[in-house]
């Protein structure tokens, strides 16, 4: 299973907007597979977009 991770410190800011998340969960692997977040400013204009997805799985042996 390959699983890419970013971090970032963020610093307290006043903001307005509208956020929106999706995740795709897959009952018989036990977890997401896909995962959008798009972030829109006060205008209703997309100011950000993030997207992940699952590039591979493997089942641990039983």
């Amino acid at each position: 299973m390959t699983l890419t991770v970013q971090t970032r410190k963020a610093t307290p800011a006043m903001a307005t907007g509208r956020l929106y998340k999706a995740f795709w969960y897959v009952p018989e692997i036990g977890r997401w597979v896909k995962s959008d977040e798009e972030y829109y400013g006060s205008n209703g204009t997309r100011t950000q977009r993030f997207s992940s997805e699952l590039e591979s799985f493997k089942r641990a042996s039983q």
